[in-house]
């Protein structure tokens, strides 16, 4: 049994824990564990941008300034999803 997934429709993305199904948009901030989900989207960005990433925003809202279409990219709904997987599955548990 699959305790952990993670899909994509469109304008969300949703992420099934232990039978339970958590649905997240674009800079989606409602969920319960909002703070936690934020704290560890700033962590990923850090550690992505250390190893030498760099968001691609030539599809973001071409009327946004470069930093705004930056956070933008990084408010993507699969984001915040893997974030909040990140935050609730256990240490060492193999992710999928």
């Amino acid at each position: 049994m699959k305790e952990v997934g993670i899909s994509k429709g469109a304008g969300c993305s949703w992420i099934s824990v232990k039978n339970s199904v958590h649905t997240f948009q674009a800079k989606d901030t409602c969920h319960e564990r909002n703070t936690e989900i934020q704290t560890m989207l700033r962590k990923l960005k850090m550690e992505m941008k250390s190893a030498g990433y760099v968001a691609d925003t030539s599809l973001a809202l071409f009327d946004l300034e470069e930093e705004e279409r930056e956070s933008e990219v990084w408010h993507h709904s699969e984001k915040i999803a893997l974030a909040f997987g990140l935050c609730v599955i256990p240490p060492g548990l193999p992710k999928k």
